[in-house]
């Protein structure tokens, strides 16, 4: 879900040891959709941080190839303004790079599956598993692909809670 110069605009500015990124999101964009996987995408320890007073994110330098990929997933070319020539070819190159689904894709998936919100603990994606189980398993009149597709996502956050160690 890429988002045009309609829906967004993004700013990146080069701040000496960092990238300064804002975007604005409008025209039925989904800024929590924007919000969710920047931080996905660029957790606590990575080194991002939030500056209140110019109301932007400060992504460190050495993640300049992280932050080229996900902007060039999550916005077109025409929705970005990059401050610097050097960092323009650096996005080029990952906007013409071949799409595939990110991490943050997959577990975004993975909830909606589960009709959960991330936020929600192992406790409440067992208890959704259970229940969506029981009613699209094939022996209750479900399909097989939709039960495959509940066991898959409740993997796939499971897999992320181990590996952010958030269990």
């Amino acid at each position: 879900m890429a988002l045009g110069r309609n829906q967004a605009q993004v700013t990146v500015e080069r701040d000496g040891s960092s990238f300064l990124v804002s975007w604005r999101v409008f025209n039925g964009g989904d800024f929590t959709y924007v919000k969710n996987s920047f931080r996905q995408q660029f957790p606590r320890s990575s080194g991002a941080e939030w500056c209140p007073d110019a109301k932007c994110w400060a992504v460190p330098a050495w993640q300049r190839d992280t932050l080229a990929s996900w902007l060039a997933y999550v916005f077109t070319r025409d929705a970005v303004t990059w401050g610097g020539h050097e960092e323009r070819g650096e996005y080029q190159r990952h906007q013409d790079a071949p799409r595939q689904a990110s991490q943050v894709d997959r577990l975004d998936e993975a909830y909606r599956a589960l009709h959960l919100l991330p936020t929600a603990p192992p406790e409440v994606v067992q208890a959704a598993q259970r229940a969506l189980v029981k009613i699209h398993h094939p022996d209750a009149g479900g399909t097989h692909e939709a039960a495959v597709a509940i066991n898959r996502a409740v993997e796939i956050i499971h897999q992320h809670v181990t590996r952010s160690g958030a269990a």
